[in-house]
């Protein structure tokens, strides 16, 4: 019997996946009997109470895979639902101490509607005039409001925006279109409509070479070591072998899109290990499943121009140029001769106000104020 303890006070291996949604809104239907299951476990506080959920669910008969989100409290499980129910599986949960209610029972979903799919499903979308957290609220302002649309959710520094909507209501397409027309311009990275064309025929959705690794760092103590993670990842591996990386640093996970052929997700951890970051592996993504989808009409060569790519993206030239006409002008400091470098700081802010005041004037527009207002009127 596996109790619930009474605090977290260690760091176990994790399937927290904070950040990404883990919602597969595909309903998994091989046959009748095997379902996905999602329930709610108001008893998990942190991801130290990992092991016992799984040490209760994975050994029962009938269950195949077992799936948590630490941050929303979730967890999926594959299993089997004519040899365990999802009420069994909660019971299980409930008797050790795991307060749980059952969200989605996979074995009703397969006995009534088995073959079939789910109507709502994620489309991802990459939102170029997406530039930080405090844009959030204004995007959520301009989709929530959508029939057809049922959850959003949001990655800033890859600038993408992941949409779970029912395409027969509202497109992918309408909801580029709704953002760009905000001034959000938005490119489709994945349509969920086009999946749910082809999975209706029998087809299933293509994907790349890539596939999504998550790795914990037990000893990631400070944020600040992210840019140290990115320096070593950029050094070692080209875009051939790793293409992006998502890092969560409350719970100390790193998501990695890498192609296992070349470049496995142990090699990652070793390589991680051996620049003193403890590194174990949660989820190897070469174990199938958890591959990177290639859109309609997209190529192996278009994902490594992806301008979500934060591995080996690029700085804005204007960017660059202020920060260096910025360090120039504190020469000045020194006094003397030096002071005429102050003038440099117009340089600096010339370069910089652009794509200040493009934001600032896009809030504007819409009737609100944010930081880039704050930044172009001071």
């Amino acid at each position: 019997s596996v109790k619930k303890s009474g605090c977290c006070s260690s760091h176990s291996n994790s399937h927290d996946h904070s950040g990404i949604t883990l919602e597969a809104e595909v309903v998994e239907n091989v046959g009748v009997g095997n379902s996905r299951s999602k329930f709610y476990v108001k008893g998990i506080c942190c991801s130290s109470e990992i092991p016992a959920i799984n040490a209760i669910l994975e050994p029962s008969t009938g269950v195949n895979r077992v799936q948590i989100n630490v941050t929303t409290k979730i967890v999926y499980v594959n299993h089997d639902s004519n040899v365990v129910t999802a009420q069994e599986l909660k019971y299980k949960l409930d008797k050790e101490g795991f307060a749980t209610s059952i969200k989605t029972d996979g074995g009703q979903s397969s006995s009534h509607n088995a073959g079939t799919i789910s109507k709502v499903g994620k489309s991802d979308f990459h939102v170029n005039g997406m530039c930080c957290a405090s844009e959030i609220p204004i995007i959520e302002k301009i989709l929530q409001g959508s029939e057809g649309i049922s959850k959003l959710s949001f990655n800033t520094p890859l600038r993408f925006v992941h949409v779970n909507h029912d395409p027969s209501i509202i497109t992918a397409k309408e909801i580029a279109d709704t953002l760009t027309a905000q001034g959000f311009e938005a490119t489709i990275r994945k349509d969920y409509g086009v999946e749910l064309r082809l999975q209706s025929k029998g087809f299933k959705p293509s994907t790349s070479q890539f596939v999504e690794s998550t790795l914990i760092i037990e000893n990631w103590n400070v944020e600040n070591q992210t840019g140290d993670l990115r320096k070593l990842m950029r050094s070692k591996y080209t875009k051939k072998e790793v293409q992006r990386l998502l890092f969560n640093f409350p719970s100390r996970t790193v998501k990695i899109d890498h192609n296992p052929k070349i470049c496995s997700a142990h090699a990652l951890a070793e390589t991680m290990k051996t620049n003193n970051f403890r590194t174990n592996i949660i989820i190897d993504g070469a174990s199938g499943g958890w591959n990177v989808p290639v859109q309609d009409g997209e190529t192996e060569s278009d994902e490594e121009d992806d301008e979500g790519d934060i591995l080996h993206a690029s700085v804005d030239p204007l960017v660059c140029l202020s920060g260096i006409f910025w360090l120039i002008s504190m020469i000045s400091l020194v006094g003397g001769p030096w002071e005429i470098f102050k003038w440099f700081a117009l340089g600096s802010v010339a370069f910089g106000i652009p794509k200040i005041a493009q934001k600032a004037f896009r809030t504007l527009r819409r009737a609100q104020f944010d930081a880039n207002c704050m930044m172009l009127f001071a």
